[in-house]
């Protein structure tokens, strides 16, 4: 292992937090482009993170429409799908309706661990179909394009064993496919970067924060 990414894994984890502004409810759909060489034709991705309990629309219609108007080949949830303590009535409404349609990944967030149901709440989302990443990557073909779609758990679920699944996420990394991590926590882009991945999306962050 090279020994920056070994530094980078063994130091302590620190987190960066702000100051969340509530309530934020308004739909805000954001456009990026992600040049690369390793993509002939475009793919579209769609990212959903931190919903939380929050419903847009009646039985989410409006979160739904966004999404179809959007036209993505996949769409990723980097944790935080679900809120602890509540009903998940409305996210269902949401996971069920875009999974029927389009391939959908999933990495936890730190909420799943905190509610200390992390593993029910993964067999929950995966009994859509929905491809459940904890340390794994899956090989995709997007708009005929070759992806490989990897993921970890919230560092919630155990210093080592983050690390033990950061790992393992890594092997898709050979330089040839585009690789994407889903990773909830953006604060440790500095250790993701380190091994290469094409594209790191996150969430956490509910928007933006400030700090002072």
């Amino acid at each position: 292992m090279d020994k920056r990414i070994k530094y980078y894994l063994d130091a302590p984890l620190r987190f960066t937090y702000g100051k969340n502004f509530y309530p934020w409810e308004k739909l805000t759909v954001r456009y990026f482009q992600i040049p690369t060489d390793k993509i002939k034709k475009p793919v579209r991705l769609a990212l959903i993170s931190d919903l939380h309990r929050t419903c847009y629309g009646k039985d989410q219609s409006e979160l739904i429409a966004a999404v179809k108007h959007g036209r993505p080949d996949a769409i990723l949830f980097p944790g935080d799908i679900m809120e602890n303590g509540c009903p998940h009535s409305k996210t269902d409404l949401l996971l069920d309706a875009l999974s029927r349609r389009y391939p959908c990944y999933y990495a936890t967030g730190n909420h799943e661990f905190y509610a200390g149901k992390a593993d029910t709440v993964k067999e929950h989302i995966a009994s859509f179909g929905i491809i459940v990443l904890d340390g794994r990557y899956k090989e995709a073909s997007l708009n005929g394009q070759r992806i490989r779609i990897c993921g970890t758990d919230d560092p919630q679920t155990g210093k080592r064993q983050w690390q033990k699944q950061l790992l393992h996420a890594a092997e898709a990394v050979d330089g040839t496919a585009f690789t994407v991590l889903l990773a909830h926590q953006p604060s440790l882009l500095e250790i993701y970067s380190r091994f290469g991945f094409d594209l790191v999306v996150s969430g956490h962050a509910h928007g933006g924060q400030l700090r002072i």
